[in-house]
């Protein structure tokens, strides 16, 4: 789904007039999104997020349907996820429609402020930078090693000394194959 499909946010009050408009959710995003929308729905009645006014003002009722319509949103998604037939990608505005994340969009906009939002709008954009990076546990003698390496071949850190380390021994096993 290309930028300009992305659907944006309705404001509570009025759309800023500078910097970025708020997006609602991709199909793409719904995955990791899901999750933190339960958790944050959770957070209404949190003495210590209520000052940080996440959730819209509505009476317990209005409150109360829609933030159940959305759980029933989530849970559909999330049996659609278990049986397989979700599908991520989406070929036009018809099917976009149609898709569980217009539902959830939908029911988000209704319930969530627009200070909610942009909290869950971080919450997404961490857990994809966390998900795009990975941790690896070195003992000192080869955190030494992979130093000393990234002096010698004056790189800048130790991700590329790995990467330059995996392209060396590709090359080695090339060579090492053709002879």
């Amino acid at each position: 789904m290309n930028k300009k499909k992305k659907p944006l946010w309705n404001y509570q009050y009025s759309a800023p007039t500078a910097g970025k408009r708020l997006l609602l959710l991709t199909p793409e995003e719904l995955p990791i999104a899901a999750p933190l929308i339960k958790k944050t729905l959770k957070l209404k009645y949190d003495s210590d997020f209520i000052p940080l006014k996440f959730f819209r003002p509505l009476n317990q009722g209005e409150y109360s349907v829609k933030a159940l319509e959305l759980s029933r949103a989530l849970r559909q998604f999330n049996s659609e996820i278990k049986a397989g037939t979700y599908k991520d990608n989406v070929e036009d505005e018809i099917h976009l429609e149609l898709h569980i994340v217009s539902l959830v969009n939908m029911y988000c906009n209704q319930v969530f402020s627009d200070n909610g939002w942009k909290y869950i709008r971080k919450l997404i954009s961490q857990a994809v930078k966390r998900a795009k990076s990975k941790t690896v546990y070195l003992d000192s003698n080869t955190f030494n090693l992979l130093s000393d390496y990234i002096l010698i071949h004056k790189l800048d850190s130790p991700n590329e000394a790995i990467s330059q380390l995996l392209i060396d021994s590709k090359v080695i096993n090339i060579n090492f194959d053709d002879d």
